[in-house]
């Protein structure tokens, strides 16, 4: 529907018929001339007060920028415009408004406006309604889904307080049995073998224990990198040695985490280098460098046997195992490391090439930062 090219902007006949549902008249330098009580009441203010602005007042500064560069640039040269959303912002509240504008020019002046109409506006009510009953369903469901993880992460710590007792109980039978000299023969390789896998299952279960304990808003203070990894290095102390595995540690930066979670990431780093050692002597290189956002990039760079491109890419997903590894295991670890980083909203990868050793980087804060919305975001 199209007003005349020159229209008594008063009559008001004229303009309820092209503008059922409201309508503003503005002027080349956007003063409101005329406003109707529908559109002011979308606008949330008097219309006797709304006359006499800009049209600048009453939208935000996205808004002003799309009036300016576009908008109205578009409708001056076309002549109308169908359909355009506008937000509108008065006494604190947004209003989304579907709008239609046309060029017309008042007979009783000769002056040229911008004439806009407000669309129908029970379909965008309508929406937004069934978009906030969505979000509520949704609401209900994400509450579900939490009480159910929680439930699991329970279920998983009495299965571990369980298992504990009788893999420790079968270990020791085991021993008995080779004590008594019971076993001869494929007897002795057998009980090895079971041994070994009661070994696995207990690393697989404190994996799991470590992993869905770990604290997601825990407590931060500053830490020497330099004094944790070498406490790290000395406890490891008699896993490297039975490896020959030489560190070289250089000098690590202060950061803002927490040093349990941080000590753990440093070790399941180190075990890993171990984990997928080459033929060489193992010699591991720690060091950091400068990052962006006020975050340090740590390395951990070996020189194993590396990993292939498509498993290097999943090596941080829930429960995967590399295929050469030659080791049992739960998959934890590298997640382990992946969770605790994201805690100190930090970042993690590796670069890698089979037979040319691994580089692990990550990144951590030098200074506190707002870990509140941690807990809500770091569930995996």
């Amino acid at each position: 529907m199209r007003l005349e090219q020159s229209v008594n902007i008063f009559d008001q006949k004229l303009l309820y018929d092209h503008a059922p549902c409201g309508y503003m008249v503005c002027n080349f330098n956007r003063q409101i001339k005329s406003v109707n009580e529908t559109f002011a009441n979308w606008l949330h203010r008097p219309k006797d007060f709304i006359q006499g602005l800009f049209l600048d007042d009453l939208v935000d500064r996205a808004a002003q920028v799309f009036l300016t560069n576009h908008y109205l640039p578009l409708l001056k040269a076309q002549g109308s415009i169908k359909e355009a959303y506008l937000c509108f912002t008065a006494n604190g509240i947004g209003t989304e408004c579907s709008i239609s504008g046309q060029v017309i020019q008042d007979f009783t002046t000769g002056e040229h406006l911008y004439f806009f109409s407000l669309l129908d506006q029970t379909a965008p009510v309508n929406i937004k309604k069934g978009f906030d009953f969505e979000m509520e369903g949704l609401s209900i469901f994400n509450g579900t889904l939490s009480k159910k993880l929680e439930e699991f992460e329970k279920f998983v710590f009495s299965q571990e307080v369980g298992l504990h007792p009788r893999i420790a109980e079968l270990e020791e039978e085991i021993e008995l049995l080779h004590r008594e000299a019971l076993f001869r023969n494929e007897g002795q390789y057998l009980a090895n073998k079971i041994k070994n896998l009661s070994r696995v299952s207990n690393r697989m279960i404190q994996d799991f224990s470590t992993y869905y304990h770990l604290d997601t808003a825990p407590r931060m203070e500053k830490i020497s990198l330099q004094e944790l990894v070498h406490k790290v290095v000395r406890d490891m102390n008699s896993k490297l040695e039975m490896h020959q595995a030489t560190v070289n540690v250089a000098e690590l930066p202060t950061v803002y985490g927490n040093r349990k979670q941080l000590h753990l990431l440093f070790y399941h780093l180190l075990s890993n280098t171990m984990k997928f050692r080459s033929a060489a002597v193992p010699v591991v290189k720690i060091f950091a460098q400068k990052s962006d956002h006020g975050m340090t990039l740590i390395n951990v760079m070996d020189n194993g046997k590396g990993i292939e491109k498509t498993e290097a890419d999943k090596i941080f997903e829930f429960m995967f195992q590399v295929d050469n590894s030659g080791t049992l295991g739960a998959g934890l670890g590298m997640t382990i490391c992946k969770k605790i980083v994201e805690i100190h909203q930090g970042k993690i990868g590796v670069n890698t090439r089979y037979g040319n050793g691994s580089s692990f980087y990550f990144t951590l804060p030098e200074t506190a930062m707002d870990y509140s919305s941690s807990k809500q975001h770091i569930r995996s």
